[in-house]
């Protein structure tokens, strides 16, 4: 049956957005080789969920894995069980990649910075996760930290931080509401302090 002109022309305003998102791809790894990006003897991981916000996916035999993405929306791992997530440059957990090829728009703290627009090698490590499940679950919950100052920072390090260092056995850790009093100038330091902790640590917004 031929459909009128002014049907497919409706069809084709009204075809879903995502038609047009860029498909990324990559690979999730078991990182054995203690050196950035996957090596050789880096297998890849079956079953491991990765998601854009929107959707979710399961990696294949092989570890690899396609997702559509969108300007503005970020691909990430969901932690299977048995393993944990390797740290990244700025000691927080290296779970996820944005997609921002133009960058944020003018913002008084620069926002995200423009990306790169390869939407191949999206790859992402897991590494075994060493504790013990019989002895049971401890987590780290901290709220409204609101740090204004690099002084309040100290302040942090000081009550707050160093009384557990070596002397906790969470698992994981996160941080509920005000992180840094609204400077995000302050951010990359107070995450270096709370790394010091050696946990897992999770940023709720």
């Amino acid at each position: 049956m031929k459909l009128p002109a002014a049907w497919l022309c409706c069809l084709l305003l009204t075809s879903p957005a995502w038609a047009a998102d860029t498909v990324v791809s990559g690979k999730v790894y078991l990182e054995r080789d203690g050196k950035p990006g996957r090596g050789a003897t880096d297998p890849g991981l079956a079953g491991v969920q990765v998601s854009n916000g929107e959707t979710i996916v399961k990696t294949a035999a092989d570890g690899s894995y396609s997702l559509p993405v969108r300007d503005g929306q970020t691909v990430f791992m969901i932690k299977p069980d048995a393993y944990s997530f390797p740290k990244a440059a700025d000691g927080l957990p290296s779970f996820w990649r944005h997609y921002r090829p133009n960058g944020s728009p003018a913002l008084k703290y620069g926002g995200i910075a423009a990306t790169s627009d390869v939407a191949r090698n999206w790859d992402f490590a897991l590494q075994n996760d060493r504790h013990d499940s019989r002895r049971g679950f401890q987590m780290l919950v901290f709220t409204d930290s609101q740090t204004a100052s690099l002084q309040d920072i100290g302040y942090y390090r000081q009550s707050i931080v160093a009384p557990l260092v070596g002397q906790t056995k969470a698992r994981l850790g996160t941080t509920l509401g005000d992180i840094v009093n609204d400077d995000l100038t302050l951010y990359p330091a107070i995450n270096k302090v709370t790394a010091e902790l050696g946990v897992p640590w999770f940023h709720v917004p």
